[in-house]
């Protein structure tokens, strides 16, 4: 230890141009005699060139308290710390670089402070490019940025890469470990998340912004594929999820998928008053998929938004999700939420098939526009359950259960709205509990006639739902509905709407040029 703590003082002493970069040929151990190894390399040196043959493995047998600036380049080969407790690299201040590395079989070990990360502790920033993590405990912490490009975290316990601040995460995969990745502020782009055991991604009160682009999230279990806290570190905070696909993710106490949660409802009593004080978050999710999730509050999304200042869904593909309770693709509380441009297809709950939305805080409003749901089933309810909803150019045609449902927890709020919508040919009913002052402008309902506000015709719609040459809904539309917001004359796959003196009913103004999926995903 104190000859650790001389060499990093001498080193800091140094100007950094004066330091050459060195060159690590003993390629068995970190201590192996006759040439330059690591540790020796780390005692003299911040510019360190493995220069082993690729795939060579060196064990590592002691950790390192390094210097700021540290920078390794593995040229492909493996640290292999053969269960060694502790931590490998740990830098107090300043910055880290490794690049062409794995780094295999390290163990954390517990100190005064807590459960220290078994492969790198920095308090400053950290650089980790085409490096793998592998069978590992909880290896990465950091308290500055970390970036990370094509890295790899394969089948780490615990938390696999626990950023503390900021993290910006490009074409890397998390694949079977216990949380892939804990992060505050940042990106994530082109990533993969899979079977990790306790949820893919965890975001929890983000201090700045969050975007996540192009990830794929897959066979993800325990807590799902993505949890967000509902409060967040700083004002103004937005979340937000695009052109992702969740596929297969199961989460045994919430979504599917994603789940908003309210960390004040585990909290201890000396940090919940704290959490309390915390602002909301704004969540957005864009042009995302999710397939065949499976959860106990909702198949997709379960989004708490208490304290938040709301959800809003667009371009959303939800296909194939199973809710064991409520909400087969969507269930929500608190405050508003906006559901646009969206696909609802064989989605399955015994409440609420497609979307469950109860508990509203104050006026929130629930807004569904230019969707369509189709093919999903319910055993007792809706497909779309809540009270109160607004539904604008939606159409809920040939599902199992009653189209819409809005008398639970008393009658229906007054808040409740239905504007250009087709309600056709749902196998229980169309509507139950709608009062007949929620329909305003045109709406339809074809098959059992229970919409009282509604007119009774055969919407005429094709296999894809789309109303067929001739159908009267084409022409039936309110023309202030089409133009106003939230339908803001564009259809489900933003065709324009009342470009006339005339607009139709429901998600599509007219057959598509391009298949939905492709537009929606944009």
């Amino acid at each position: 230890m104190i000859r650790s703590f001389l060499v990093a003082l001498a080193l800091s002493l140094l100007p950094v141009g004066a330091q050459a970069q060195t060159y690590v040929d003993r390629c068995r151990s970190d201590v192996e005699p006759g040439g330059m190894n690591l540790a020796t390399a780390l005692a003299v040196s911040r510019d360190i060139i493995i220069d082993c043959p690729r795939g060579s493995s060196i064990r590592i047998t002691q950790g390192y308290r390094l210097p700021p600036g540290v920078s390794i380049e593995g040229q492909g080969t493996t640290l292999d710390a053969h269960g060694l407790q502790g931590t490998i690299f740990y830098v107090p201040q300043g910055d880290f670089s490794a690049q062409n590395l794995t780094i295999q079989n390290a163990k954390r070990w517990r100190s005064q402070l807590g459960r220290l990360a078994s492969v790198l502790l920095v308090q400053g920033n950290a650089t980790l490019e085409d490096v793998e993590l592998v069978a590992n405990e909880a290896p990465v912490e950091v308290g500055g940025t970390v970036t990370v490009i094509r890295g790899a975290f394969l089948g780490n316990a615990s938390t696999a890469l626990y950023a503390r601040s900021e993290a910006i995460i490009r074409d890397t995969r998390f694949l079977g470990n216990g949380t892939g990745l804990v992060m505050r502020s940042g990106t994530v782009t082109k990533s993969v998340f899979s079977r990790n055991t306790n949820a893919g991604l965890r975001i929890s009160h983000a201090t700045d912004d969050v975007t996540i682009t192009g990830a794929t999230f897959t066979s993800n279990e325990g807590g799902g594929a993505v949890q967000l806290s509902q409060r967040a570190g700083t004002e103004g905070v937005l979340i937000t999820i695009r052109r992702s696909r969740f596929e297969n993710n199961v989460n045994t106490s919430g979504g599917g998928a994603i789940t908003i949660y309210d960390s004040t409802a585990t909290a201890s009593s000396v940090a919940r008053p704290i959490l309390m004080r915390m602002p909301p978050a704004r969540f957005l999710v864009a042009y995302s998929q999710f397939i065949r999730n499976q959860g106990t509050q909702a198949g997709a999304i379960e989004a708490d938004l208490s304290y938040s200042d709301g959800l809003q869904v667009v371009g959303g593909i939800f296909v194939s999700n199973v809710s064991s309770s409520v909400g087969g693709a969507i269930a929500a509380k608190g405050r508003g939420m906006l559901v646009e441009h969206s696909l609802f297809r064989g989605n399955d709950a015994p409440r609420g098939a497609a979307i469950y939305a109860d508990y509203p805080d104050g006026d929130s409003r629930w807004i569904v526009s230019n969707s369509l749901f189709a093919g999903n089933s319910t055993t007792d309810g809706g497909i779309i359950q809540a009270n109160p909803v607004e539904l604008y150019n939606v159409t809920i045609a040939r599902n199992t259960g009653i189209g819409v449902v809005s008398d639970f927890h008393g009658p229906a709020s007054p808040a409740t709205k239905l504007a250009n919508t087709i309600i056709s040919e749902n196998s229980t009913g169309n509507c139950r509990g709608v009062p007949r002052a929620a329909f305003e402008g045109s709406n339809l309902v074809f098959g059992i006639v229970d919409c009282g506000g509604a007119s009774e015709l055969d919407p005429m719609l094709d296999s894809m739902f789309v109303p067929a040459l001739g159908s009267p809904v084409l022409a039936m539309g309110d023309i202030d509905t089409c133009r106003s917001a939230p339908v803001s004359r564009n259809d489900i796959v933003f065709q324009s709407r009342a470009t006339g003196d005339r607009c139709a009913l429901g998600a599509f103004e007219r057959p598509p040029h391009r298949r939905a999926p492709d537009i929606l995903e944009r």
